[in-house]
């Protein structure tokens, strides 16, 4: 199943998630989850929940892929997959300096995008975003059918607990079909509810937990 890209658009530009989990998830029976990248096989738990890197042209992702593979308890139930948009040489370089340890794979329709008004051309940034997500979660939930996956922009560092934090949570995701995904980045943390679980409409996009 595809998004449309207007769907995917006001994800991201109004920051409220409209895509339902039965449109993102594809559940399977197979003892393993065999997915393909760049020819190469590769055997996953049907547990497995991949870690979606989305990169584009910094180099500092190196920053992101030091602290996931430190912190992530399992590399068979956490694989971690890169995606760059664009094919900028230095970061590409720096990604492929973690083959051991990561998948890597780039997303091809580099085309030019269209737009119409001088508004809408304000926002080019965004709907180049935008198509790189459509990309890369057909990629993961439809191609590779993988159950459930987790989403982190090329900027961040986690925090230790990170995985800790979305095995925790991560029943509650399957058993409420209304939970579309569970973040952890919380733009409203006020202290003293730092701690608290907020359930909302409101979606960062930054690092996100899918099923």
């Amino acid at each position: 199943m595809f998004f449309p890209l207007s769907d995917i658009l006001s994800f991201l530009v109004i920051n409220t998630l409209f895509l339902s989990s039965s449109c993102i998830c594809k559940k399977v029976n197979n003892k393993t989850i065999k997915i393909v990248i760049d020819g190469e096989k590769f055997d996953y738990p049907t547990n497995a929940i991949p870690v979606i890197v989305l990169a584009c042209n910094r180099v500092t992702v190196s920053k992101c892929l030091d602290s996931l593979i430190k912190y992530r308890p399992s590399i068979a139930r956490f694989p971690i997959i890169v995606s760059q948009d664009g094919f900028h040489h230095m970061t590409t370089k720096v990604i492929q300096s973690y083959q051991n340890d990561i998948h890597f794979m780039q997303q091809p329709d580099q085309s030019i995008i269209s737009v119409h008004s001088n508004e809408s051309s304000k926002h080019i940034g965004y709907y180049k975003i935008a198509r790189h997500y459509k990309w890369v979660l057909n990629k993961v939930f439809t191609e590779f059918k993988f159950n459930t996956a987790i989403i982190i922009e090329d900027d961040l560092e986690i925090a230790p607990d990170l995985f800790e934090y979305f095995l925790g949570t991560y029943p509650l995701l399957i058993r409420d079909p209304t939970l579309w995904c569970i973040s952890a980045w919380n733009d409203n943390g006020k202290y003293p509810n730092l701690l608290i679980p907020i359930r909302q409409n409101f979606f960062t996009g930054l690092t996100s937990f899918l099923d």
